[in-house]
């Protein structure tokens, strides 16, 4: 039993997959455990989500199956690249700005 709990944790920490070294990280838009790696431009940070596990955005699915990241991330850290689809690229990163344009960044106050 002790084994469950520990697959689940692991798979916990592979949401996505670093663009930089193709390490496996917990999250897409987060730092790299291994490189320091964090996406802060749209492109970076599109590239982030399309290398991460798959989910609904509206209308549209970014990201990749388990076994999907799992190869990327060999290609990766044996190639140092992947090839991204620049187009795929440009589209996630204007969801992601959309999203972000009607996601509230501060909480209501009272009084306000």
């Amino acid at each position: 039993m002790g084994g469950v709990g520990r697959r689940k944790s692991l798979m916990a920490k592979r949401r996505a997959v670093c663009i930089k070294c193709g390490q496996f990280k917990a999250h897409a838009l987060g730092a790299c455990p291994k490189c320091g790696f964090t996406p802060r431009s749209d492109e970076d940070t599109a590239k982030a989500l399309i290398l991460s596990k798959a989910f609904d955005a509206g209308e549209d699915v970014v990201g990749q199956s388990m076994p999907e990241l799992e190869q990327i991330a060999s290609l990766l850290q044996t190639d140092g690249q992947y090839p991204f689809d620049p187009e795929e690229v440009l589209r996630v990163a204007a969801a992601h700005r959309a999203a972000r344009a009607i996601t509230p960044r501060h909480p209501l106050q009272a009084g306000r």
